[in-house]
């Protein structure tokens, strides 16, 4: 789910190319969550390059390379839904930063149910015609 998605393209560049990018990263970061939150590590690793890292503010310290990664989609997951606002999107050339506030919902087996709101910041690479997720930064968020 995708609230009001305001699209801040790069410094001058409000082009429509600039926003058409803007709409296949939103695209793109939603498929790529939706495998995550689904635990389809194939698809999602489609989504990602062969490069991908990852901070997590689970993990600060170790970044997680892309096999890594891709384990933890592996393991079930009890996240039911995310919830993406406020999307801040930066193209430049063949790289776009994205920016975006999401709230997870978690659903454990026989607990309540809670909400983490967390920052995003992921660096995209354009390839041929797709856009492939290279980086991704995460951050708890007081909002």
């Amino acid at each position: 789910m995708v609230g009001p998605v305001p699209v801040i393209p790069a410094e001058g560049g409000r082009t429509a190319a600039d926003r058409d990018a803007a709409h296949a990263l939103i695209e793109a970061e939603l498929r790529w969550t939706d495998a995550v939150r689904r635990g389809d590590g194939t698809a999602a690793g489609a989504c990602m390059t062969s490069d991908f890292t990852s901070v997590t503010a689970g993990s600060p310290e170790a970044p997680l390379g892309r096999l890594a990664w891709l384990e933890r989609v592996a393991v079930p997951s009890t996240l039911d839904q995310f919830e993406y606002d406020d999307f801040r999107i930066r193209v430049i050339d063949d790289l776009a930063l994205v920016q975006s506030r999401c709230r997870e919902h978690e659903v454990p087996a026989g607990l309540n149910a809670s909400t983490t709101t967390l920052r995003f910041t992921d660096v995209w690479r354009r390839e041929g015609d797709r856009w492939r997720i290279g980086l991704r930064h995460v951050g708890l968020s007081q909002a």
